[in-house]
């Protein structure tokens, strides 16, 4: 049996992009987290706090990163130090917005899929 936490559609102002003026001002992001727990929980100590985990989100909003890649991987690594009944975590963040011309209401999206190392 399987046991999931998803915390969705988390939107934010983050300092992450490839140009200056992106972490400068700040663009807009939407994520999409799902932990999937090493057992089924029964009490808090075997669960996420999903009130920590949007702490989180908070926190790295304001940490600059060129790309949103690197975002995924900082968030991800965090989520697995300050969770250890965290087993596979799969991040999802959609950049609503592009600065491309002409667009036409195009996203972009990045997913990250990454399992504990030590289990």
């Amino acid at each position: 049996m399987a046991m999931f936490v998803e915390l969705n559609a988390v939107n934010m102002q983050c300092k992450t992009g490839l140009h200056a003026w992106e972490r400068k001002l700040g663009v807009a992001l939407q994520f999409h987290i799902r932990i999937q727990l090493q057992t089924e929980a029964n009490s808090l100590t075997q669960t996420v706090d999903y009130t920590k985990i949007h702490a989180l989100l908070v926190h790295f909003s304001t940490v600059e990163f060129e790309l949103i890649e690197q975002l995924a991987n900082a968030i991800c690594a965090q989520l697995f130090k300050q969770f250890s009944s965290t087993h596979t975590v799969q991040i999802r963040i959609k950049k609503p917005h592009l600065p491309i011309p002409k667009n036409n209401g195009a996203s972009s999206c990045i997913e990250l899929l990454r399992q504990r190392k030590d289990s």
